[in-house]
């Protein structure tokens, strides 16, 4: 038989007074639903008998951290929607920069190489088409290295940033090579 949750208290009033040990668990019973059906008075009304039960103080604990959360909540649920609700810890997504290494360490193998080859190709070009190529270039790694952070910023899985560095290598060397020629 299920009962009702001031059923529950009544019945954990009625043990307390009659010294019966199960009031304890009565009314740790009673907290549970209290808390489900985020109930503060029916709480506030528990902690009082909470404070005459001999438990060490597990109860009146347990019952002070409950009306402390619907609390806040309730002042959450209150807020304006234009200032939004703040994210809790567990939803934002876990960022570990050492994932970013790899992917802008490879960027950096292949802008490094791009500016070897682009001095080596400078022979047969003006110096004016050489500046032109490396200011063109540098420009395009640097967009290229900022969509990787804003990739991994944005919490897309460590292949698109792998990614990334290897499609950006083919158009600015094809790029480099129509400036500089």
């Amino acid at each position: 038989m299920r009962l009702d949750t001031y059923d529950l208290i009544r019945r954990g009033e009625e043990e307390l007074a009659a010294g019966d040990p199960l009031a304890n668990k009565t009314l740790q019973r009673a907290r549970r639903e209290l808390l489900k059906q985020r109930d503060v008075e029916g709480l506030d009304h528990l902690l009082d008998l909470a404070g005459r039960l001999d438990d060490g103080g597990k109860l009146t604990y347990s019952t002070q951290q409950n009306i402390k959360f619907l609390t806040r909540q309730a002042e959450l649920d209150a807020r304006p929607a234009s200032l939004g609700r703040p994210r809790s810890p567990t939803s934002a997504p876990r960022r570990s920069s050492s994932a970013l290494g790899p992917p802008l360490g490879l960027h950096a193998f292949g802008a490094c190489t791009w500016v070897a080859f682009l001095g080596f190709s400078a022979d047969i070009g003006s110096t004016r088409q050489f500046y032109e190529a490396l200011a063109f270039g540098a420009a395009t790694w640097l967009v290229a290295a900022a969509l990787i952070v804003l990739l991994w910023w944005y919490g897309k899985s460590e292949r698109w940033t792998l990614v990334v560095p290897f499609v950006w290598w083919y158009p600015s060397y094809i790029l480099m090579v129509y400036v500089v020629y």
